[in-house]
């Protein structure tokens, strides 16, 4: 559906991965990690950040991978029913979730005055965000800053919807999952550093044009159902408690079969990239006339095309 969209991987993959597995090692660090350090290892996340940001400087994509690090294990604290402490106790996973919160705030000194982070967390997970913070902090507007940080506060209120969810064993509509979705999955956190990863700034009317907001949102509905596709077998079969509150699970019921569901998935798929198309022609005539923006704006799209080809590859 999206072969003809751009795929790349960045050259220093080896000198990336070498440091992923180094952070992993760093962070997973106790006698009971062993298990979940070797999963992480194996998982090779340093492959799907090179090839999500494959013409971006090291620096910038070790942050960007240090990120993507950082969001698989603080997710896997609250949601995992092999690694987390916290599934079965929501009231902890609340207090958790805050803390990680106030944490994400100082680290990206939006208090005034700003806060000692060590008085915040020391939680393992949580401060793994701290060079994340540091380096948006120091080298985004206002504007980005807010927007990321808005994203992530997103991401962690969906997961806690979502564990609120299964802790009642409710089973949400199609349509309050794919809501829940758009933050729980925390590909607008990612997107909201595409213009770090690739050096630029866009003016704020463009960020906020209808046709960017569609391609946001036409991404994240890629890579999300792809996701959605693809785990099926992880989280439905293998899990200890089968996770049920997924897209295709959700839908066999009113459509009657896997496979009936599978196939509406694949056509929400096509959909989306038909409309980010719609949208990327849209925004790109809009501001033809302006040849520096236009210029970034396609540097942005392009960023978003290989974010959904470095997802399905990397998966």
């Amino acid at each position: 559906m999206f072969e003809h969209w751009p795929r790349a991987v960045h050259p220093d993959l080896q000198k990336l991965d070498d440091d992923a597995q180094k952070i992993l090692e760093g962070v997973l660090s106790s006698a009971g990690d062993a298990s979940r350090l070797k999963k992480l290892k194996s998982s090779v996340i340093a492959l799907l950040t090179a090839s999500w940001w494959p013409y971006t400087s090291f620096d910038a994509l070790r942050v960007a991978t240090i990120m993507s690090i950082w969001l698989f294990i603080w997710d896997d604290e609250t949601d995992s029913y092999e690694y987390s402490q916290l599934i079965n106790d929501y009231d902890r996973s609340c207090v958790y979730r805050d803390e990680t919160i106030r944490y994400i705030r100082g680290g990206l000194s939006l208090d005034s005055p700003k806060i000692d982070l060590g008085s915040i967390s020391n939680d393992r997970t949580i401060t793994m965000f701290k060079p994340v913070g540091e380096a948006i902090a120091k080298s985004c507007t206002q504007r980005q800053i807010q927007r990321f940080f808005d994203e992530l506060l997103l991401f962690v209120q969906m997961t806690e919807e979502e564990h609120l969810s299964q802790t009642k064993h409710i089973i949400p509509t199609v349509e309050e999952y794919l809501e829940r979705r758009m933050g729980s999955s925390a590909v607008g956190v990612c997107l909201a550093i595409h213009e770090y990863a690739l050096g630029i700034e866009l003016p704020k009317e463009v960020m906020d044009d209808r046709a960017m907001k569609a391609l946001w949102h036409e991404t994240n509905i890629i890579i999300s159902t792809v996701n959605d596709c693809l785990s099926i077998k992880k989280e439905v079969i293998l899990q200890a408690q089968s996770q049920v509150d997924t897209l295709i699970p959700l839908l066999c019921p009113k459509l009657g079969s896997a496979q009936a569901a599978a196939d509406v998935a694949l056509e929400m798929i096509r959909s989306a990239t038909s409309q980010f198309q719609a949208a990327e022609a849209e925004i790109l005539q809009r501001y033809s006339h302006i040849p520096h923006i236009h210029d970034d704006l396609q540097r942005f799209v392009d960023s978003c095309k290989y974010a959904c080809t470095a997802n399905l590859d990397w998966r």
